[in-house]
């Protein structure tokens, strides 16, 4: 009836399944997420990523405090998931009829490309910005390994998220515009400084047209 993911080289607290289900309940939510925190290879906390923050982005604004907030309806979750950039599928329990006729691709980074869709489909979704959820980063994990087809996956996620977003909700599109925009820019300077921009050049090519 519910799902949950944990990346194989996170950990979580041992109150953060019973809170997310409890969360879930409570606000008769099809969605509850919780904060996180993150951690270097040595086991230290590298830096806190709790979603009781206010953001900013151009005219948009989106504030969180550090209480239980809930969102409900598509347009409030989707401008959440713009501004925050929730792509992630860990630090969350769903309820499981969101996946129905839903699968991830077989790509690096494959939750930037459906957590959106799953998100869109909740009904309510509740928010703990509690760091329950610790996500550990090492040198051979994804995002810490050189340039490889995996970054141009993320740009891909990104860029077919704005298209998505353009058709159906217009209005935040110079968000996720932006935020696309500066993932292909940086993956282009990226391939470039370590001397591998000719040998993707047709993919990265491909993003940008």
């Amino acid at each position: 009836d519910f799902i949950t993911f944990v990346d194989g080289d996170d950990w979580i607290s041992e109150i953060m399944i019973s809170q997310l289900y409890e969360e879930l309940c409570l606000y008769n939510a099809d969605i509850s997420v919780c904060g996180y925190d993150c951690i270097d290879k040595n086991g230290y906390l590298s830096y806190p990523r709790e979603h009781g923050h206010g953001y900013k982005i151009g005219n948009e604004e989106l504030v969180l405090n550090h209480d239980i907030f809930v969102l409900s309806g598509a347009k409030e979750i989707m401008r959440y998931c713009v501004i925050q950039q929730d792509c992630l599928a860990w630090n969350k329990m769903y309820k499981s009829f969101l996946f129905r006729d839903v699968r991830y691709p077989n790509k690096d980074g494959e939750d930037l490309f459906i957590t959106y869709r799953i998100m869109e489909k909740a009904k309510r979704i509740v928010i703990d910005p509690t760091p329950t959820y610790k996500h550990v980063s090492r040198d051979n994990s994804i995002t810490n390994q050189k340039f490889s087809l995996a970054r141009i996956d993320w740009v891909e996620a990104a860029v077919q998220n704005t298209e998505y977003i353009s058709v159906n909700y217009p209005e935040m599109f110079s968000l996720s515009f932006k935020f696309a925009y500066s993932q292909l820019l940086w993956t282009l300077q990226y391939s470039i400084q370590c001397g591998v921009y000719l040998e993707y050049k047709t993919e990265i090519n491909n993003l940008i047209d």
